[in-house]
């Protein structure tokens, strides 16, 4: 893992830990790239919207966090058959 993929990973986590402590029952992966992307804004060079949503994708189907699902979550697509 690259240095700028753990810094997505880690900052995907903390954020659906936070989102998940104010309502537990309704953290979406959309809602958690809205946050990742608007802590993240004024990064340089900015996250890719891309990047941001495959780490999210990934680290929810690995359990480490627990999101619900977005089918409009935007992934690249050959990332999603793989």
């Amino acid at each position: 893992m690259r240095t700028q993929e753990a810094e997505v990973a880690a900052t995907v986590h903390f954020t659906a830990q936070a989102l998940e402590q104010v309502n537990p029952e309704s953290v979406s992966e959309t809602a958690i790239l809205e946050c990742v992307k608007r802590w993240k804004q004024k990064r340089n060079p900015p996250l890719k919207e891309e990047e941001i949503s495959q780490s999210i994708r990934d680290l929810n189907l690995l359990g480490w966090i627990n999101a619900k699902l977005s089918p409009d979550l935007p992934l690249v697509q050959e990332a999603m058959f793989l």
